[in-house]
């Protein structure tokens, strides 16, 4: 049993297609038992030396973070400090030129610093030759002025 607990904790029981519990790997159901020998021998993880128990450790820190070819890669890849400093400065550009952009785009009114209900009034717009909403007609009492569910029956 403690072989199984051992196996589904360290997530090395593979699952079939339909869910199902599949047999574990030989070498894995090998590690799981030495693991469990040991333990039993000798009473718990007291390891003879130091040296040992150092690998142990230093094996399952290794299994976590990943090979050490990884970590080179990772390494090699970070970015110089000239390379950080063109790209900031690439980025500041790249915004002052929108910010330009933007300030082309927007309207000159906005940029003005007069009141915007004057300019508001004195457009010379012609008035749009149709309704601009449709009126809600009420059809209990068949007026325009408000919507059925609105309708007050003493109209």
């Amino acid at each position: 049993k403690s072989i199984k607990r051992a196996l589904v904790s360290a997530g090395k029981l593979p699952k079939g297609k339909d869910g199902s519990d599949q047999p574990p790997l030989w070498k894995d159901t090998i590690e799981a038992a030495e693991t469990e020998i040991r333990v039993e021998e000798n009473g718990g993880f007291s390891f003879t030396s130091f040296a040992e128990s150092n690998y142990q450790m230093q094996k399952g820190l290794d299994q976590q973070k990943g090979g050490s070819q990884r970590r080179d890669r990772m390494i090699q890849e970070l970015p110089t400090a000239k390379a950080v400093d063109k790209q900031v400065a690439d980025m500041a550009q790249e915004l002052a030129s929108l910010k330009q952009q933007l300030r082309s785009l927007l309207p000159n009114r906005y940029n003005q610093t007069t009141s915007s209900n004057q300019q508001e009034y004195t457009r010379s717009n012609d008035r749009p030759s149709t309704t601009l909403y449709e009126s809600a007609i009420c059809y209990y009492c068949l007026r325009e002025s408000h919507p059925t569910y609105l309708c007050i029956a003493d109209c």
